[in-house]
C-alpha cells in the first residue's frame, strides 16, 4: 500500500532491510539510482556509495536511537540534464522486516540557484577586494579575518602605516600564523597592487645558493654561472620584498641584508659595479630573534634595522573567538573550489573545532576545513565530516623520545635484511614532520648539514 502511495508523488522512495538492502524501489527512486545496479539483493552502500560508512547512523534509526536521518545534495550527472542533485531523507518504520524508508527528492534547481549566489557572492568579494581605488579599510577589514583584540591591533597598525611604502617590517609569529597573508595586506595597502611581490624563504635555500637567488649573479662568477641571473631584489624594484624565516640567514648574509637596507645598493656576485633597487623589505620570522641577537646568532643591528614597525600575529588557540568566522571564511573559499553550497557546520563539529588546540594554527584549519569539505555532501559541516590531525600537540618523532647512542647501540639487523634506502627514507621523513618540515631543525636532529640534507630530499624526491 505504501509503495503505491509513492508511486504517485514527486519523491524516491525505497525499504531498507536489517541487512540494509534495497528492497521495492518505486520507479523514481530507479530512476534516480538504477545506474548505480539495482539487483534484487543490492546494498544501499553499493546503490548510493555516499552512503558508505553510514552503517552505526542506520542502526540508530532502526532502534529509534535517532527520529531521522537526512544526507543533502547528492549529486549524479546526466546526458540530458548535466549535473542532478538529490536529499536522501532516512526513516525508521514499524516493519520488522524492512526498518528503514528512504525518500529521495530532486533539489537541483534549489542547489544550483543557491550555489550560483554564493559563488557570485564570492567572486563579487575577490574582485572588490582588489579593484582599483579599493586598497583602503575596507580591504584590510575584508583581507584579515576576526574581530577579537589581537586582530584589532593588528588592523590598526596595518592601517597606520598604510601610506608609508618604504617602512620595514618585521612580523612574528608561530607557523601557521599567517604572517604571509599580512604581508601581501602591507603590499597591496601601499597603492598599486601592479607592482611586484616577490617572497623568498630563508630556510629552504642552501646558505651557498641564497646571496645569489638574493643578489644575483654575472656569468662566469662561479662554476656553473653560464650566464648573468638577476636576483629577487632586482626583481623586487619599486615593489616588496618578502623574507621569510630571516631568522634563518646566515650571519654572513645578513651583514650584506644590513648593507642593502642601509642604502639600498648591492652588488651581484661576480660583478663590479653597484645597483640599486627602490624596495620595501618585509621579514617574518617563527624565532625571537631578541633572543637570538642575546645568543650572538642574530646581528643586532640588522634586528633593529628591521624591527622599525613590528606586527606580532597571535597563535589561533588565543583567539577562539575567531575560529568560527575564519574557518566560515575558508568554507566560501572551498566552495567555490569544489563546487559545494556548505554554508557552516552543525553544533557538533563547531564543538569538535573549538575544543582543538590547533597546533598548525590557521594553517591547520584551512586543511581541516578543505579535508572536511571534501567529506561533505550537505549544506552543514557535521561531525563525522571533521577530519583533525591525530594529536593535539606538534608532530614528534619517535627517534626524539630515544637516547641516540642507545638507539644506534640497540639496533640490529634483521635476520631477512632491511632496505637501507627505505630505512633512510624514513628517518628523513620523520625528522622533517618532527620539524613541520624546518630543513636547519631536521638537520640538527639528524646531525647533518642542512646541505646534505637538502640532497637527500632531492634524491629521493621527498614531499
Amino acid at each position: 500500500m505504501i509503495r503505491q502511495i509513492f508511486e504517485n508523488i514527486d519523491l524516491g522512495f525505497s525499504f531498507i532491510t536489517k541487512d540494509l538492502e534495497v528492497k521495492n524501489p518505486n520507479s523514481l527512486f530507479i530512476k534516480y539510482f538504477g545506474n548505480s545496479g539495482l539487483s534484487p539483493r543490492s546494498l544501499i552502500t553499493d546503490v548510493i556509495p555516499e552512503t558508505f560508512g553510514l552503517e552505526k547512523i542506520f542502526s540508530e534509526v532502526m532502534n529509534n536511537e535517532r527520529n531521522q536521518f537526512k544526507l543533502y545534495n547528492i549529486r549524479r550527472s546526466s546526458e540530458e540534464k548535466g549535473e542532478i542533485f538529490y536529499d536522501l531523507h532516512i526513516l525508521p518504520t514499524n516493519d520488522n522486516n524492512n526498518p528503514l524508508m528512504l525518500l529521495t527528492q530532486d533539489v537541483t534547481a534549489e542547489t544550483l540557484r543557491h550555489k550560483k549566489i554564493i559563488q557570485k557572492q564570492n567572486e563579487l568579494r575577490l574582485t572588490e577586494s582588489l579593484s582599483e581605488n579599493n586598497i583602503d579599510e575596507k580591504f584590510i577589514d575584508d583581507a584579515i579575518i576576526g574581530k577579537s583584540s589581537h586582530i584589532k591591533t593588528i588592523k590598526q597598525i596595518i592601517k597606520k602605516i598604510a601610506g608609508y611604502d618604504n617602512l620595514t617590517v618585521l612580523i612574528t609569529g608561530e607557523s601557521g600564523t599567517g604572517k604571509t597573508l599580512i604581508a601581501k595586506v602591507l603590499h597591496y595597502t601601499a597603492g598599486d597592487e601592479e607592482k611586484p611581490f616577490v617572497a623568498i624563504n630563508c630556510a629552504s635555500i642552501p646558505e651557498t645558493l641564497l646571496e645569489s637567488e638574493l643578489f644575483g649573479h654575472v656569468k662566469g662568477a662561479f662554476t656553473n654561472a653560464t650566464k648573468d641571473k638577476k636576483g629577487l631584489v632586482e626583481e623586487a624594484d619599486n615593489g616588496t620584498l618578502f623574507l621569510d624565516e630571516i631568522g634563518e640567514m646566515s650571519p654572513t648574509l645578513q651583514a650584506k641584508l644590513l648593507s642593502f637596507l642601509e642604502d639600498r645598493q648591492f652588488r651581484p656576485i661576480g660583478d663590479t659595479k653597484t645597483r640599486k633597487a627602490d624596495v620595501r623589505v618585509i621579514a617574518a620570522t617563527n624565532k625571537n630573534l631578541a633572543k637570538l641577537v642575546e645568543e650572538k646568532a642574530f646581528r643586532e643591528d640588522l634586528y633593529y634595522r628591521l624591527n622599525v614597525v613590528r606586527i606580532d600575529m597571535p597563535p589561533l588557540r588565543e583567539m577562539k573567538e575567531d575560529l568560527r568566522e575564519i574557518a566560515e571564511n575558508f568554507i566560501e573559499i572551498f566552495n567555490i573550489k569544489f563546487e559545494k553550497s556548505v554554508d557552516g557546520f552543525t553544533e557538533d563539529a563547531e564543538k569538535i573545532l573549538a575544543s582543538h588546540s590547533w597546533p598548525g594554527n590557521v594553517r591547520e584549519l584551512r586543511n581541516v576545513i578543505e579535508r572536511s569539505m571534501v567529506f561533505t555532501e550537505g549544506d552543514k559541516i557535521r561531525a563525522e565530516n571533521v577530519k583533525l590531525d591525530p594529536v593535539n600537540t606538534p608532530l614528534q618523532s619517535p627517534l626524539q623520545n630515544l637516547d641516540s647512542d642507545t638507539l644506534v647501540k640497540d639496533f640490529s639487523l634483521p635476520k631477512g635484511g632491511i632496505s637501507l634506502v627505505e630505512l633512510e627514507k624514513k628517518i628523513l621523513l620523520e625528522a622533517l614532520e618532527a620539524t613541520d618540515w624546518n630543513q636547519s631543525k631536521a638537520a640538527k636532529l639528524l646531525r647533518i648539514s642542512r646541505e646534505k640534507l637538502r640532497y637527500r630530499i632531492e634524491k629521493y624526491k621527498l614531499k
